[in-house]
């Protein structure tokens, strides 16, 4: 059998877009979510309601602009947003389906990306512009207000403003005094216990679920009896250790699947001290090596 990668569930997951390295990104601001075909990272399609909880202006990194999905017939664009994976479907001619042109779809190119955190220190200091680019007398950042930045083009930066019902638009900090970085508390590394370690074990739950599915399909079109990959999860103390059975623990078949579940935990990990090393056929998700010197 060739190399297997399972596009669909738990594996496809994404690195978060909002990380701290600086990066270059290509990203869509998609002023109206709910005219388009959305679907979720199990490429499942949103509902209304869901659609309509991603607000507007969101700001899409985009990660493939023409993804094939599992069922190796529709093609969407994939993007990160807000640290998951999001699909636009497109239709059969390559187009996305509900979208209304460049006035209500801006694109924008090598972005920085950035997702730290400021604190405003000057009321009316900082504009703050939904459109692009920023122009005349619009609103403004106020003093004590803490704001995401997304990502950064020339002199504008797109920002995050509030948190259960976040604002998306345009700001220049170039005004220094107007601003200061937000330094953020070193987490102490805990036990991998609880709430952690079960979210971890489920999503090797889920990549079972898909491996089944996918293999039981194969072996009912093949009339073959191939052996269903699975991994066996052990969590103590600070560590969760997940296992594949045999033939595939010890062959290339599931590699870049792996990978995919990989970068999957590591999101999960994002903000704590801890890693994830993957080697053939087993994860180990581990504190960091220096965690215990920021105790």
């Amino acid at each position: 059998m060739n190399t297997i990668v399972i596009t669909s569930g738990a594996i496809l997951l994404s690195i978060a877009g909002f990380c701290y390295s600086q990066k270059s990104a290509d990203f869509a601001i998609l002023s109206q979510p709910r005219d388009y075909t959305i679907l979720n990272q199990y490429q499942q399609p949103l509902s209304d309601a869901e659609k309509k909880s991603l607000g507007v202006n969101l700001p899409a990194q985009i990660e493939n602009d023409d993804e094939l999905l599992g069922d190796q017939i529709t093609h969407a664009l994939r993007f990160d947003f807000d640290g998951r994976t999001w699909f636009l479907q497109k239709d059969e001619a390559g187009n996305l389906i509900g979208d209304r042109g460049k006035q209500f779809r801006q694109m924008f190119r090598k972005c920085t990306v950035l997702g730290d955190t400021l604190l405003i220190t000057e009321d009316r200091a900082v504009p703050f512009s939904e459109k692009f680019p920023p122009a005349g007398q619009g609103k403004s950042l106020g003093k004590g207000e803490a704001v995401v930045r997304i990502f950064s083009t020339g002199q504008f930066v797109y920002v995050k403003r509030g948190d259960a019902r976040a604002e998306y638009g345009w700001c220049s900090f170039a005004r220094r005094s107007a601003w200061k970085a937000v330094e953020h508390a070193v987490e102490k590394p805990q036990a991998l216990t609880g709430h952690l370690s079960d979210q971890i074990v489920r999503r090797f739950a889920e990549a079972n679920k898909v491996y089944k599915e996918y293999f039981d399909h194969f072996n009912e079109f093949t009339h073959q009896e191939k052996t269903v990959p699975a991994w066996q999860c052990e969590a103590s103390g600070n560590e969760v250790r997940c296992t594949l059975n045999l033939p595939y623990r010890n062959s290339s078949q599931l590699e870049e699947s792996t990978q995919y579940l990989v970068r999957d935990v590591e999101n999960m990990l994002i903000g704590k001290h801890y890693e994830v090393v993957g080697g053939k056929g087993e994860i180990l998700v581990k504190p960091k090596a220096d965690a215990g010197a920021r105790q």
